[in-house]
């Protein structure tokens, strides 16, 4: 479906290419769910559940249950399994923005569970899936020198890499179809956006960047004398042009993207937050991709890449 929006543009992306193959699941009996843990142990139950081959949530399920509602003082229905059970897998595999080995066999079937939402035409399973999956892409940072160091077979590698495909090709299609309905949810837009960034985006650790800024903060270090800026943070009454002083704001670039292709994120980006009704986060924007100077050496660079070298010391 192709969607019209406040400024004429029309969303009608690009079919995503390599989406020609099958996606193959690790069997839930294989050794590789033990090999391939999240940050509690082995999620398989969790996909069991989520399948239906087993209907019974186990002892650590119920626990992972337990302290999840102590933390938020609330109970949640026991006989909501399959929301259990996404809520446990989540919390294993995104726990504290690392990257678990799990992901690469929970990824593939995460996909097909959100093909059958997209089937049913189901628009809250399929937002909330796609906000939570795109944490888990923005998180996979290949040379991540934190990260785990268990390395995935061939095949798995490339289930994994083919279940990313058509997730960024879902996430266009829903976008299409659903663009009012994201516009008028308030609950899950910005997440939602945020993990839209990840998903159809060419660059990993701008997608980390932006998730840890939960668009409140804008922290940066230089690449060549290593000065740290942590003042700048804002709130939804602060002023940008004062929170973001030293800044020299990007042009803006709203109505001029085709509505199709990806090259260029500050324009696709920043016109998809507008059409969306994220005007706060639109405007944001032109900041994160404007240009800062260092006040200690004088460097002078795109403020994404001092927020990136802040969190990954690329320079």
């Amino acid at each position: 479906m192709i969607t019209e929006n406040r400024y004429g543009i029309i969303l009608d992306f690009k079919q995503t290419e390599g989406l020609n193959k099958e996606l193959k699941l690790v069997p839930t009996n294989s050794e590789l769910w033990e090999i391939f843990r999240g940050a509690y142990g082995n999620v398989v139950n969790d996909i069991k559940l989520l399948t239906g081959e087993e209907t019974k949530l186990d002892d650590w399920d119920m626990a992972l249950l337990d302290r999840r509602q102590h933390r938020q003082g609330k109970e949640e229905d026991i006989e909501d399994i399959e929301k259990i059970a996404l809520e446990n897998l989540f919390e294993s595999v995104a726990h504290q923005m690392t990257f678990y080995p799990a992901i690469y066999l929970v990824m593939p079937y995460l996909v097909k569970f959100l093909e059958k939402k997209r089937a049913k035409n189901d628009f809250e399973g399929q937002i909330s899936l796609i906000t939570d999956m795109g944490l888990l892409v923005a998180m996979d940072i290949p040379d991540d020198t934190y990260r785990d160091e268990v390395k995935p077979e061939d095949e798995v590698m490339n289930n994994y890499n083919l279940s990313l495909l058509k997730l960024q090709e879902i996430t266009k299609r829903f976008l299409e179809q659903y663009l009012k309905e994201i516009r008028e949810n308030s609950y899950y837009k910005v997440p939602f956006l945020t993990s839209v960034f990840a998903i159809l985006g060419s660059d990993r650790k701008e997608a980390f960047a932006m998730f840890m800024s939960m668009w409140q903060s804008c922290y940066m270090e230089c690449g060549k004398c290593k000065d740290c800026n942590e003042i700048i943070e804002f709130d939804d009454n602060d002023e940008m042009e004062e929170a973001f002083k030293g800044i020299i704001p990007a042009p803006q670039v709203l109505g001029q993207w085709d509505g199709k292709t990806l090259d260029n994120t500050y324009v696709w980006f920043s016109n998809l937050l507008s059409m969306a009704g994220a005007d706060r986060e639109a405007k944001l924007m032109s900041y994160y991709y404007g240009t800062y100077e260092c006040c200690e050496c004088g460097n002078k660079k795109q403020v994404m890449e001092f927020v990136k070298n802040y969190y990954f010391g690329q320079d």
